[in-house]
């Protein structure tokens, strides 16, 4: 969970470049509260939150923000079952992926629901365990994830992405575990999995680095990313149609937290001042996702906006 604070961004930088500042679009309004709560997703014109109870949530763009889903995820002989992510796919049909108790013990699990909120089947993953999901425009899903043995520990080698078809039929894995170091963190854990209309992006945080493959599974480029560091975090990571990666990054600094809108320079690998968006954007945002070349950004009290970049 992630405390959301205000913002600081290079305006004036890009003021001194002759970019008029632009109001952003407000995309919805909310009442709910997500203090204490994962952070929410926004995919294909839907907010999605979760609570630790299992309860998912769904706003649409096209219902001015009113709720579309509330609804308790309940599988047949699952006593539990704990969220790690969730996405929305054009239509409004929803992938969630976690961790299931019952019968069978421990499995990981990714689940499709409806729009309206209904099961539409349940996949098990197990032995492999997804932390991020993910539509494509096509509405394949994408997860990134661990394989793990019987005693729980990590496989020797695997391939850390997989893509799923609209029945939940697997289709492709690739990204061998073998091509990323091994000790400490998983290279999966605490990343973003994004996409663009004809691209997936992978930002592998705690193994420094960026990949970006096509929608039918081919690599098309691997680049050096800057690593969590203590006391920073990235938050959140939004891939434009024009290839550009925004992070929102939070910093602890001597008197106060810090959190930074940044643009991955893929030439020096480092992360720059996001000034091509001369908008301020307003108290305590934190980067969701993509639309073209807009990053979207939410910031309490449960507003949800667009900005445009200027690439």
């Amino acid at each position: 969970m992630t405390k959301l604070i205000v913002i600081a961004i290079g305006v004036a930088a890009a003021l001194a470049q002759g970019a008029p500042p632009e109001s952003p679009e407000k995309l919805m309004s909310l009442s709910h509260d997500f203090s204490n709560q994962p952070i929410p997703r926004y995919a294909n014109g839907y907010l999605l939150a979760y609570d630790l109870q299992g309860v998912i949530r769904s706003w649409s763009y096209g219902s001015n923000g009113q709720l579309v889903t509330q609804e308790r995820i309940a599988l047949p002989g699952v006593d539990r079952f704990a969220i790690k992510d969730l996405t929305a796919a054009a239509d409004g049909t929803m992938a969630v992926t976690g961790t299931a108790w019952g019968g069978e013990g421990l499995v990981s699990v990714i689940v499709w629901i409806d729009r309206a909120g209904h099961l539409l089947r349940a996949v098990r993953t197990t032995p492999f365990a997804p932390f991020r999901v993910v539509f494509d425009r096509e509405g394949m899903l994408w997860a990134v994830g661990r394989v793990h043995d019987a005693d729980s520990r990590e496989a020797p080698d695997y391939d850390l992405l997989r893509r799923y078809d609209p029945q939940g039929r697997l289709i492709q894995t690739l990204l061998p575990r073998s091509g990323f170091p091994r000790g400490g963190k998983h290279p999966a854990f605490e990343s973003f999995l994004v996409t663009a209309p004809d691209r997936v992006g992978l930002y592998c945080v705690t193994a420094g680095e960026w990949i970006e493959v096509s929608l039918r599974g081919e690599l098309l480029g691997r680049w050096r990313a800057p690593r969590a560091v203590p006391d920073t975090g990235i938050t959140g990571a939004a891939l434009t149609s024009s290839g550009a990666l925004y992070v929102s990054a939070q910093r602890m600094g001597p008197t106060q937290e810090e959190i930074q809108l940044l643009r991955l320079d893929k030439r020096s690998g480092e992360l720059v001042p996001a000034v091509e968006i001369a908008t301020p954007l307003g108290p305590a945002p934190l980067v969701l996702s993509s639309d073209g070349n807009s990053v979207i950004y939410y910031h309490k009290p449960g507003q949800v906006y667009r900005v445009s970049a200027v690439e």
